[in-house]
Formats: structure tokens, C-alpha cells, sequence
């Protein structure tokens, strides 16, 4: 069974993942992509607001070629925020 994801599980996942990995991210400020294991299927505000000024942009993906087109729109989502896929 996969989760359904929410603005809530988002933040809560990513929260997560930047306390996590705070020491990661003081090394490598340019985290930028991360795949949440979630039914692809998002019906909320495309972008989320995030702790230290950052923001996730959500991206649902229905299959391999869906994950491989988000990442190749990467360059158009801003440096600072973080391309979720679902």
C-alpha cells in the first residue's frame, strides 16, 4: 500500500530530511531533487513552503518517463527550492 501524499506528509517528510541531513546539506546546499514513494496524484498548490526560506515544488509522476521529464525541467524551478516527486 503507498501513502497518499498531503501538504502535511510533504513537510513532515522533507522537514525530516533537512533536519536529517543538516550536516549533508551544510556540505551540499544544492540539494535539489527528492522522490517520495506516494500514489502520484496531487491535488494541492504546486508549491510548498519550507523551513530557512525554502520551498518544495511537487510533481506528480505516473511513470519513468514522467520522472525523467520533471527532472529535465529541473533548470526551471528556482536554485533554492526543492523538485518533490511523487
Amino acid at each position: 500500500m503507498t501513502l497518499v501524499a498531503t501538504p502535511s506528509l510533504v513537510r513532515a517528510k522533507l522537514g525530516e530530511l533537512l533536519r536529517h541531513d543538516a550536516e549533508l546539506l551544510r556540505h551540499d546546499a544544492e540539494l535539489r531533487v527528492v522522490a517520495l514513494q506516494a500514489d502520484p496524484v496531487w491535488r494541492h498548490d504546486p508549491s510548498l513552503d519550507l523551513p530557512a526560506g525554502r520551498r518544495a515544488v511537487v510533481r506528480s509522476c505516473v511513470s519513468t518517463l514522467a520522472v525523467r521529464d520533471a527532472l529535465s525541467a529541473l533548470g526551471e524551478v528556482p536554485d533554492r527550492d526543492v523538485l518533490v516527486l511523487l
